[in-house]
């Protein structure tokens, strides 16, 4: 709802969440991630929009003064997948020499410990990407209790995986 308040011709929304019904009648440019493939080449159009080849989305990028990611907590899950889908067959196929491309003992729908950190990475490098364009950048996040281990104290966090949940307000 806060985000209908922005300018319609300032302010360029990439949504990544399934529903965005505040938005349902405002005439925002909207960009619609399918893949994480196509959300790391967000920064890169805003900050080229002249390589753009689509006339009406190159001349919305060009007019916009802020970018709204609508959620990051979508975005990541993007993210994910594209390392559970794409690049852990391409991990197990280097490893074993191209003889298997599915790993043993994790299950195919879930990360593995090694690729919490790859995820942290890429979230991480997305958002500074964006956040070090000359425009005003607004990234929503489902939000989470976090309560910390060692001192007792619960923290309200983006509801992200690991530790990227306490690193990503950075």
């Amino acid at each position: 709802t806060s985000l209908a308040t922005l300018p319609e011709d300032k302010a360029l929304m990439v949504l990544t969440e399934r529903g965005a019904l505040p938005l349902r009648n405002k005439g925002f440019p909207v960009l619609r991630p399918k893949t994480w493939d196509d959300v790391i080449s967000i920064p890169g159009m805003i900050a080229n929009p002249d390589a753009i080849e689509d006339e009406a989305i190159r001349a919305a990028v060009k007019a916009c003064r802020s970018v709204v990611v609508d959620s990051l907590s979508a975005t990541a899950e993007l993210c994910a997948r594209h390392i559970i889908e794409v690049d852990r067959a391409r991990l197990v196929q280097d490893r074993t020499g191209g003889k298997e491309s599915t790993p043993k003992g994790i299950y195919s729908e879930q990360l593995a410990q090694e690729d919490y950190g790859l995820l942290r990475t890429r979230v991480k490098n997305f958002c500074s990407s964006l956040t070090s364009l000359p425009i005003n950048v607004i990234m929503t996040c489902g939000s989470v209790w976090i309560r910390d281990q060692h001192t007792g104290i619960n923290r309200y966090a983006p509801q992200l995986a690991g530790k990227t949940a306490m690193e990503i307000p950075a």
